[in-house]
């Protein structure tokens, strides 16, 4: 086998290349703190004395820019595209609630109507954006279900050329 670009037998899978430029570190730290304090509370100075452990925990994860470009494909989540669309409702409703309080007085006998109006008008783009979220949504589902297994299949079959940075099957 050799690369069909520039006939390089200097090539490897893309998973391997994932793996060997994707780094994480875990470091654990603890401390203790002894320490104390003086201060004056309602003229009397008082002080007291400050004990007691620390610890943290860092895990840090570093990518090469290689493996990064030639990571697999990603899925996509309908969840997180319904909560948005839900966020994006809730906003617009908000705002618009915002700006009828800004028109109207709130001492007005109507503002009660004016207030529940706006909530309306509110909803009428919360709507749409609902519908396009749930429309993106099943989308998302449809390529998760059909076209990433074969995405990822053929990124799994897949090799990299170190010579001329061709990507084959």
């Amino acid at each position: 086998m050799e690369c069909p670009k520039c006939g390089s037998a200097d090539f490897k899978k893309l998973s391997i290349i994932v793996d060997e430029g994707t780094y994480t570190s875990v470091s654990d730290s603890d401390g203790v703190i002894n320490g104390s304090s003086r201060g004056a509370v309602g003229g009397r100075v008082q002080s007291s004395s400050l004990t007691g452990t620390v610890s943290s925990t860092t895990v840090t994860s570093n990518i090469s820019d290689l493996a990064y470009k030639l990571a697999a494909p990603y899925k996509a989540s309908p969840v997180i595209t319904v909560l948005k669309g839900i966020g994006y409702g809730f906003l617009c409703v908000f705002i618009s609630e915002l700006i009828c309080e800004y028109i109207f007085d709130r001492a007005s006998d109507n503002f009660q109507t004016y207030l529940f109006i706006s909530f309306i008008i509110g909803m009428i783009p919360a709507g749409f954006i609902m519908k396009a979220r749930i429309k993106k949504a099943i989308q998302e589902h449809r390529f998760n279900k059909y076209e990433y297994p074969l995405l990822y299949s053929r990124w799994e079959q897949s090799f990299h050329c170190n010579r001329c940075g061709e990507v084959f099957e």
